[in-house]
């Protein structure tokens, strides 16, 4: 009688746990964290870029450096080897160029779009801080390129609104 009852407990005990383990994966497979968990890679973008708006809200004042460590130890969180796996191989630069060049813009977009600096003319809430803005470009600009023409410089100003997403590209 002791071992039917021991053998019931088992069963119950491994049907628990089938259950359990089927639950959690039906539920990770509805609801992924990790990058590779995603099916749909619009559905990872977005994932990312609501972490990202997030992320900005809550760190208004972060760098670039705080953000990709931030996403970092989000994967350590969740245990996302698979991303884990690939910033190791790209900050040991064991990736190849066009990967390197797809991380590297999907980084930038990201942090362009939720910074809380703004960069294009139409971001700006009056003229006067734009005029201020494009003077200190203008004069960061200067200090690193002392023997730079009028033309070269109106040239790195369009390519950097161009850079920037910016729909107007005039100073």
């Amino acid at each position: 009688m002791i071992i039917i009852e021991q053998l019931r407990n088992l069963l119950i005990l491994g049907i628990l746990l089938v259950v359990g383990v089927t639950v959690s994966m039906v539920y990770k497979s509805n609801n992924p964290i990790c990058p590779d968990d995603f099916k749909d890679p619009k559905r990872e973008i977005a994932a990312f870029s609501e972490w990202g708006k997030e992320f900005w809200e809550n760190n208004p004042n972060a760098t670039v450096s705080d953000f990709s460590q931030a996403r970092v130890d989000f994967w350590r969180e969740n245990n996302c080897t698979k991303a884990l796996k690939r910033y190791e191989d790209y900050m040991a630069g064991n990736v190849d160029e066009e990967t390197k060049q797809l991380i590297e813009m999907v980084i930038k977009e990201e942090v362009i779009k939720n910074q809380r600096t703004p960069v294009c003319p139409d971001e700006y809430e009056n003229q006067e801080d734009y005029i201020k803005a494009v003077g200190e470009w203008l004069g960061d600009f200067y200090d690193k390129n002392p023997n730079i023409t009028k033309d070269e410089m109106l040239s790195a100003r369009k390519n950097f609104l161009f850079e920037n997403g910016c729909k107007e590209l005039s100073i």
